[in-house]
């Protein structure tokens, strides 16, 4: 176990998913990319430049797979690892999108600014967590569960790929 921290610690990017060691490499404050994200609530790149891409969504009731603003209107619930998941499947990244958003971690500007449509789906994941909170109140959890989101809704500065975003905001 001991090693784990270490390789975190040393490494020059954390590529993971959400799951503790993604934790680990946030405490050691490490460039991060996250891959076939479950949810983005709590499980959000936490630092600006953080980039990562989310698994995608099949609606069994539309018979298709949901764009990423489709995603970002649905209610949060479903994002939970119980019955709310009912009618979603949640399919892989495929490898070539995770080369792609390793490569462009890796070659930008250390100045680099979000793209508009980066800003627009973090401005859209915060106001859909919101909307969550006005309609639901608390999480499956409990009131510890929901303050964890909170707590993290609006201070999580990273975004996902923009190459992931132009292919999937719209179909």
């Amino acid at each position: 176990e001991l090693m784990d921290i270490y390789l975190i610690n040393r490494c020059r990017l954390f590529v993971g998913t959400n799951s503790g060691p993604n934790e680990v490499a946030n405490l050691f404050a490490k460039p991060t990319v996250f891959v076939n994200l479950t949810e983005w609530s709590v499980g959000h790149p936490m630092k600006r430049g953080d980039l990562a891409i989310i698994k995608h969504v099949f609606s069994h009731s539309r018979n298709r797979f949901l764009s990423i603003r489709e995603i970002l209107e649905e209610p949060i619930g479903w994002q939970d690892f119980g019955p709310g998941l009912d009618g979603y499947s949640m399919v892989e990244n495929t490898p070539e999108e995770i080369r792609d958003v390793i490569a462009e971690y890796l070659s930008r500007p250390e100045d680099h600014e979000n793209s508009e449509l980066q800003e627009a789906f973090n401005n859209e994941r915060r106001r859909q967590i919101h909307r969550w909170f006005d309609q639901d109140g608390t999480t499956s959890q409990g009131l510890i569960g929901t303050y964890r989101i909170a707590a993290r809704c609006d201070s999580a500065a990273g975004t996902l790929g923009q190459k992931y975003l132009e292919q999937n905001w719209h179909t």
